[in-house]
C-alpha cells in the first residue's frame, strides 16, 4: 500500500504544539520525514541556515514549526 500524504501538526505536538485539526498540514512521507529530521537539527544546533541538499519546502515548513516552538518558550 503506498501512503499519498501524511499528517503533520505544523507545530509538533511532540514539540508542545497543539493537536488541533486547524494545525495539520498533509505531506508527502518523504518531505514529512525531511521536516522532521530538519526540526531535530534546528532544535539540536539552536537554528542553523538552510543547506543546499534540503528540500525548500521542508525547510519552509520546519522553520515555521521551530519558530512556533521558540515563541511559545520552547515548551
Amino acid at each position: 500500500m503506498v501512503r499519498m500524504s501524511e499528517a503533520h501538526h505544523l507545530w509538533p505536538v511532540g514539540m508542545g504544539g497543539p493537536q488541533h485539526p486547524s494545525t495539520l498540514l498533509g505531506l508527502c512521507p518523504t518531505t514529512h520525514d525531511w521536516v522532521h529530521a530538519i526540526l531535530r537539527d534546528m532544535v539540536k544546533n539552536d537554528w542553523h541556515p538552510r543547506r543546499r541538499h534540503e528540500p525548500a519546502y521542508a525547510h519552509h515548513v520546519a522553520t515555521l514549526g521551530y519558530q512556533a516552538w521558540d515563541a511559545a518558550g520552547r515548551p
